[in-house]
């Protein structure tokens, strides 16, 4: 549905949408209005996100490099790394915050962030290359 008129002038003057958005907003509409991304700073979120622009960086870099060289092992690794920096993402975010927040509540939701059967043949692998 779209947003009436009264509700658009609102959105322009500052007004804030509600944590539960009412039923007449898409989901596009929400993600449209929102203001910039919400992340609360707190001594548990800022050491996990220290570890995950480091573990994101380093797998990125693996990457690059295991494209440029054509070694198997160094996307291995990237793999790994990105796992493991999925694997801590979901904390990272939660005590930032998110959970509060709708919608980035449904992002949490239905993002999959937790592949440890992929973990044991991802080390396998590169043990192999």
């Amino acid at each position: 549905m779209y947003l009436n008129f009264e509700k658009q002038r609102d959105l322009r003057k500052g007004w804030k949408m509600h944590r539960k958005f009412s039923a007449d907003y898409s989901f596009l509409n929400q993600l449209y209005y929102l203001k910039p991304m919400l992340f609360e700073f707190n001594r548990y979120s800022s050491v996990l996100l220290i570890f995950f622009v480091h573990g994101l960086v380093y797998s990125l870099l693996l990457f690059i490099k295991g494209f440029r060289t054509g070694n198997g092992a160094n996307n291995w690794l990237a793999l790994f790394l990105l796992l493991g920096v999925l694997y801590i993402m979901p904390w990272m975010v939660g005590f930032a915050g998110w959970y509060d927040t709708q919608p980035y509540r449904d992002f949490l939701f239905y993002m999959p962030t937790q592949h440890l059967f992929l973990m044991g043949p991802v080390i396998f692998f590169y043990i192999q290359q």
